[in-house]
């Protein structure tokens, strides 16, 4: 993974954030969870969030005429570490060779393709999940990492915003 990258420097270019899972899957509804919550905490000021669920593929042309230069993908991802664990880094060819990490490998990777191909940099925010089987509950640590992830983003993007107004 290339981690030559901060969620704390991406946060602060204003990113478009996309949150992926299915609701249904116990640990992997954590994306599309953070995604939500940061709509409903942060919509009346920040509005470069989607909800894309397990079909990012289905909004993918419309993302790429977006603005933002950076992209910031939140998904579960099976990882060789404790489960709830945070992992921010690059979306690059590296990532593919890795496995692909994301729980949504095929719709992910080629949608990614896509937006590199509009030059757009791609960044992947992913927590290990426990399971994602059908009908389970997310674990407790996956959902502490939630928590902290969503505190986290609405901190920063909230303090870039204050800078701007103060500008």
């Amino acid at each position: 993974m290339n981690n030559n990258y901060t969620l704390q420097c991406v946060l602060k270019t204003n990113p478009y954030i996309i949150g992926m899972g299915n609701p249904l899957r116990g640990d992997d509804a954590v994306g599309i969870n953070i995604a939500e919550a940061l709509i409903k905490k942060m919509g009346n000021f920040y509005n470069a969030i989607l909800n894309a669920e397990d079909i990012i593929e289905g909004h993918i042309f419309t993302l790429v005429n977006k603005p933002e230069k950076n992209f910031i993908i939140i998904d579960a991802v099976e990882y060789p570490a404790p489960k709830g664990t945070i992992l921010f880094t690059l979306y690059d060819d590296n990532t593919e060779e890795e496995g692909g990490l994301s729980t949504h490998k095929l719709s992910l990777s080629l949608s990614v393709k896509i937006l590199k191909a509009h030059n757009k940099n791609v960044f992947l925010l992913g927590i290990v999940t426990n399971t994602i089987e059908f009908g389970s509950n997310m674990s407790k640590e996956v959902k502490q990492s939630e928590t902290d992830v969503i505190n986290t983003i609405s901190m920063i993007l909230s303090e870039n915003r204050k800078e701007k107004l103060y500008a």
